[in-house]
């Protein structure tokens, strides 16, 4: 029986993932620099370090348990917590996203993402109907995202209903049948727009798309856009960067962090970003061609969760996009988030394993 064997992808994969981090935690102590919130960035190493050990741990996990075996208690769980979240979660700006714990905030949407990921990947790669499967998806992600825009966390029930559409997308096969979703998809988002949106919601919408109405809400877009531009080609220097030093622009650690590094790094330092993304784009579009079954499926999830994030952030940072306040993995702070993040790299490093005997065999078993 042969052992598993790891592939130039692997470390490209880790590698990536460590610059990334390095990356955001330089970035996050220029951010934190002049404000009350300093101590970030030591706690952002705790959290680092314990993402590399889930990346380790996770693709361990995945060889030694039967994943079939924990959807339905794994489901109920995590419905459980985002009610109860409703009920007892931490109330800061008029939402309910996290439990407040000894160690920090807990978000449970964060951790939804990967168990969602591997719930759908397991239905669509055992399902003999591809319909089926996907009605059944439907169903549980509904709940889901009801219960997550309720917190209000209207970005991360986007993720979800994005990731569901991409796999939604590749599964139907049937062109009348994609035809009559997003028919029925458009008509629900105008449903959702006029019906389901908080009026705060439908002003970042409006201020996107006229911000001569709603110049008080398309503040944040505006600096944000002006500290990118005033980056030019080399940017202004590490914790040189005007629009940091002087607090032009709130939530400069969390949702428009990637503008303090712009500012600083410039246009050069953004096109080492953008690279390092494409990269990992590229490496998992390819696990999702060479793949099948499992690994298939749960590589596409990867894909289609980090692409969604990193699309809307970076947009709303340079104004191409309203602002949702979804973090930018390995970038924006948060413990939970790097902890998912963390976990949705292990996925795809299991993923990219080549498929040796021994995977086959266990494999064989979902």
């Amino acid at each position: 029986m042969k052992t598993r064997k790891l592939n130039y992808k692997t470390f490209l994969i880790f590698i990536v993932f460590c610059i990334l981090s390095f990356l955001g935690y330089i970035n996050l102590e220029s951010a934190v620099i002049n404000s009350r919130y300093t101590r970030l960035p030591i706690l952002q190493i705790n959290w680092i370090t314990i993402a590399i050990a889930l990346i380790i741990i996770t693709p361990v996990i995945f060889e030694r348990i039967h994943l079939g075996k924990i959807l339905i208690p794994g489901y109920i769980l995590i419905i459980s917590l985002l009610v109860l979240l409703l009920i007892f979660g931490e109330r800061w700006g008029g939402s309910r996203r996290w439990f407040s714990t000894p160690i920090g905030g807990f978000q449970p949407s964060e951790f939804v993402k990967p168990f969602m990921i591997v719930l759908y990947s397991y239905l669509y790669s055992h399902g003999v109907d591809s319909s089926k499967s996907s009605l059944i998806n439907l169903i549980l992600t509904l709940p889901v995202v009801l219960l997550i825009v309720l917190e209000p966390d209207f970005g991360t029930g986007m993720v979800f209903v994005f990731t569901f559409i991409m796999y939604y997308v590749i599964a139907e096969k049937n062109k009348r049948r994609l035809l009559g979703f997003f028919i029925l998809f458009l008509i629900l988002i105008l449903l959702v727009y006029t019906f389901g949106l908080k009026p705060y919601q439908k002003e970042r919408i409006t201020a996107f798309l006229d911000p001569s109405k709603n110049p008080d809400t398309y503040y944040h877009t505006q600096q944000s856009v002006t500290m990118v531009a005033s980056g030019g080609l080399f940017g202004k220097g590490y914790q040189r960067g005007l629009g940091n030093l002087y607090g032009y622009i709130p939530a400069d650690h969390t949702d428009f962090v990637l503008a303090v590094f712009a500012e600083e790094e410039g246009f050069f330092g953004m096109l080492f970003f953008y690279s390092l993304w494409f990269i990992l784009f590229a490496i998992n579009i390819s696990i999702i061609r060479k793949r099948s079954g499992m690994k298939k499926w749960l590589s596409l999830g990867v894909f289609s969760t980090f692409f969604i994030q990193f699309t809307i952030n970076v947009g709303m940072v340079i104004g191409l996009l309203p602002v949702t306040g979804l973090p930018l993995p390995f970038f924006t702070y948060g413990g939970s988030s790097t902890a998912s993040n963390a976990i949705l790299i292990g996925i795809l490093l299991w993923s990219s394993l080549n498929n040796k005997k021994r995977l086959e065999v266990l494999s064989s078993q979902y």
